[in-house]
């Protein structure tokens, strides 16, 4: 579309009433002769008079106060209105939306097909019946908005219908109409009678046109809301356009002439042949036993979801999913095979009932269960993949089965891919009975490539409701706590994290509770401290107790000596009950138990969860933490502790063997020498 810009009178004269032209008007009190015009225009100085428009095909932005219009009658397109004293006396249709920021009398305006924040001047909701000819003869000495034709056999004149058209159990021919601007719908039932006309019963007549449809619409081009489809004698519909979506929830139709659509749905058991048709804007969706023909299909615009027979040999891209659905009862399974196809923006399952002989690329997830399941013929040009989510890989090798992929954006980490580029490897991490992936930049709390995945600095702001450093966090859970594969690609990551600790500001407890995902609330609270629980949920102290313990301490020349030390501690209980996320939903208690004790050499509060059978005891529950195989506690000759980390000196060396069970209290205080 040619841009036209008038910022001076000669620039008036670039103006063409027979192009399709994009208007900017930036000249004061500016006139402008035109009587017709297509495209756009924009009206953004003050002053703009126009004394011959009668009709703008396309949209009209009045940007600027004082405008002029008074022969303007028609706009096929939206108006906005930003201006104060607007000049619109005729203006009787809006074929479009229509937006006004300030006052203005349109005295004439009866017509608005789209969206209006102007609620008086939208079209009557009122549906216009008819039920024979003379009715629709009356209706159209006016304008047609909603009409609903019922039961009868009759020819509809009018070139345009400004709101919905319902056809039920009727026969319409409409030779002149052109557009319609709401929903058409079509409904035919068994209980259509045959004194209203004979219908043919050949789908195959009535799509090459050998037989006269129900509906004839030879001049029709554009509908521009939806059009459902549900019938049950073959059908027709000569459209050029569908803006909104086409459905066909029941029968066989027939688009001859449809060339773009918005979405496209076919229901189960039903059939549609439009082989004239190029491209769906949106989804297109077929159901279980239903039949679609698009052999002139080249894209589809959003989502593609096929659960039958689909005919499209012509298909070129698909700008969303792919998705192929196989019904357990099918025997044999259908097959397709996609000849066309180079291009899917969104997820693909590659499987052995499709193939892709043209696929080069995959812009979303290419997901394979088991590499066996697919050959060298599945996609043999496929080039690069954005995210490939492999499963069960067995020994089977990513070259044997795609031969010319030369470049993943992120995969799960696995051997033998030297002849790839891959920007980002993902690595399964277990902790904790609890399983998520990470790479150098995301992480996902599910173990497949296909879910939404977080960004790497959400995980270190839950490693730092744990950790105070990443040294710590390397220390006490990495090298401890995680299993992995150890690789040069993992300790990528590792050093990717490092490099982002200092950076991220830790989760808090309330952050939790933002978290929409309840798995990822579910991860975050292993991270929450026992000392923050307990203070978040007031919990309450339910036993003290003290002992007199024996010590080794060394002086600054190295020195031992004894020192006798009264130590005590506490139990504390806390009620789970209080935070949903934990709630039973049978109502049983959700009580946890906590002992509390102090760091001798900083004097600091330390907190470790105990079971509930020790929590009359706090001096049995300490020692409840360390456990041990039963068969070595008979050589220990000492324990010394430092946090969570116990040490045990051994008289003899001992293979660790048979039950681990607790220490007793009297077993861990006898023995127990140093603790920091």
């Amino acid at each position: 579309m040619k841009t036209i810009k008038i910022y001076t009178e000669e620039d008036i004269a670039n103006i063409s009433e027979t192009d399709t032209i994009r208007l900017e008007i930036y000249l004061k009190n500016a006139v402008i002769p035109i009587r017709e015009m297509s495209g756009e225009l924009y009206a953004r100085a003050v002053g703009c008079k126009f004394p011959n428009l009668t009709i703008v095909f396309g949209l009209v932005s009045l940007d600027a106060h004082k405008a002029e219009l008074p022969k303007l009658t028609e706009i096929q397109g939206n108006l906005n209105i930003h201006g104060n004293d607007i000049l619109l006396p005729e203006l009787s249709k809006i074929l479009g939306d229509f937006k006004q920021h300030h006052l203005v009398e349109l005295p004439k305006l009866k017509i608005i097909t789209g969206k209006s924040n102007v609620l008086k001047s939208r079209i009557s909701e009122k549906w216009q019946r008819v039920l024979f000819q003379k009715d629709l003869d009356e209706l159209e000495k006016g304008e047609l908005y909603n009409l609903s034709i019922e039961n009868c056999n009759v020819t509809l004149r009018s070139t345009a219908i400004y709101g919905n058209l319902k056809i039920s159990n009727a026969k319409v021919n409409c030779p002149n109409l052109e557009t319609i601007y709401g929903d058409f719908t079509l409904e035919i039932s068994d209980k259509f009678s045959n004194y209203i006309a004979k219908p043919s019963l050949s789908f195959d007549d009535i799509k090459s046109g050998k037989a006269a449809s129900l509906f004839e619409s030879p001049k029709l081009k554009t509908i521009h809301g939806s059009c459902e489809i549900s019938t049950t004698k073959p059908i027709n519909i000569d459209v050029e356009s569908v803006n909104d979506r086409i459905e066909i929830q029941k029968g066989n139709a027939s688009f001859r002439k449809l060339l773009k659509t918005g979405a496209l749905i076919v229901r189960e058991k039903s059939k549609m042949v439009c082989d004239a048709l190029t491209e769906t804007t949106k989804k297109l969706v077929t159901h279980e036993k239903s039949y679609l023909s698009a052999k002139s299909l080249y894209k589809i615009g959003k989502h593609c979801g096929i659960s039958s027979k689909i005919e499209i040999p012509n298909l070129l891209f698909i700008q969303g999913d792919l998705s192929i659905r196989q019904h357990h009862y099918h025997k044999p399974k259908i097959k397709h095979k996609f000849k066309s196809l180079k291009y899917i923006g969104g997820k693909i399952t590659f499987d052995e009932f499709c193939s892709f002989p043209k696929l080069e690329e995959v812009k979303g997830v290419c997901n394979i269960r088991m590499l066996k399941n697919i050959s060298s013929a599945t996609a043999p040009r496929l080039t690069y993949i954005d995210t490939l989510d492999i499963g069960e890989r067995q020994n089977y090798r990513i070259r044997e089965r795609l031969p010319s992929l030369q470049k993943v954006g992120t995969m799960m980490y696995q051997k033998d891919t030297e002849h790839l580029i891959i920007d980002h490897f993902f690595h399964t991490v277990e902790n904790r009975n609890t399983e998520f992936i990470i790479s150098k930049e995301s992480f996902s709390r599910w173990s497949r490539l296909s879910e939404d995945k977080l960004p790497i600095q959400r995980l270190i702001a839950i490693l730092k409701m744990r950790h105070v450093s990443f040294d710590n966090f390397y220390t006490r859970e990495l090298t401890r706590e995680w299993k992995y594969e150890a690789s040069a690609s993992f300790d990528e990551i590792i050093t990717s994290i490092k490099r982002k600790w200092k950076k991220v500001i830790p989760l808090t407890y309330e952050d939790i509770f933002q978290l929409h995902d309840f798995s990822m609330k579910r991860f975050a609270f292993n991270y929450v401290g026992v000392d923050t629980f307990m203070q978040k949920l007031k919990a309450k102290r339910i036993a003290t107790e003290g002992i007199e313990v024996n010590h080794i301490q060394y002086d600054e020349l190295g020195n031992k000596k004894m020192v006798q030390k009264h130590n005590v501690f506490e139990i504390y209980e806390a009620d789970f009950n209080k935070v949903q996320h934990f709630r039973s939903w049978r109502g049983e208690k959700q009580l946890r138990y906590a002992v509390k004790c102090w760091c001798t050499s900083t004097n600091q509060e330390h907190w470790i969860w105990i079971e509930e059978a020790y929590k009359n005891d706090p001096l049995s529950a300490i020692a409840s933490t360390f456990r041990v195989h039963e068969n070595v506690i008979p050589y220990i000759s000492c324990i010394k502790r430092q946090g969570d980390i116990l040490l045990c000196e051994i008289k003899r060396n001992v293979r660790p063997e048979g039950t681990i069970r607790a220490l007793t209290k009297e077993e861990y205080f006898g023995l127990l020498v140093a603790e920091s």
